[in-house]
């Protein structure tokens, strides 16, 4: 069952984005997942760069690659009308064990049907270490650099 956007958008957000962003393949294949929570013409604004539904589905598509496991921690959320705002905290651990952490700020509008339409977001670096807390590795667009996100 999808949470309301409307009525909970906090639990909305969370299952969501766990889904979206951390779930496997098997339990919540890519594509359909996305076309669950986001319109054919959604579009997202990450640090100043527009991407269209396609785009964000190549993001998310690199990122689950290099992911092993994470969660969403949705630290505060308010919408009225279509218009939502969120404060919320990524904590991924990576395929090389690599343990990285990402606040983002974003305010978006959702569609007639409680979809996401269109989301506008920053994103504060958290510093991420390896497990043993040796090695800080790069952040924000570094991050999707390294994660070969972006090119």
């Amino acid at each position: 069952m999808v949470a309301d956007s409307l009525t909970d958008p906090v639990a909305f957000i969370k299952q969501a984005l766990n889904e979206v962003l951390f779930g496997n393949e098997a339990d919540f294949p890519l594509v359909e997942t996305i076309n669950r929570y986001f319109t054919p013409d959604y579009q997202q604004r990450i640090e100043g760069e527009l991407v269209n539904l396609d785009q964000f589905i190549e993001h998310v598509r690199a990122l689950r690659s290099v992911v092993a496991q994470g969660h969403v921690e949705v630290l505060d959320a308010v919408h009225q009308g279509d218009r939502i705002a969120m404060h919320r905290r990524l904590h991924s651990r990576m395929r090389d064990g690599r343990d990285v952490q990402f606040e983002v700020y974003s305010f978006g509008r959702l569609a007639a049907d409680g979809r996401m339409r269109r989301v506008d977001e920053v994103g504060l670096d958290i510093e991420a270490v390896t497990v043993d807390d040796t090695e800080p590795i790069p952040g924000g667009r570094q991050m999707r650099k390294h994660l070969r996100i972006e090119d």
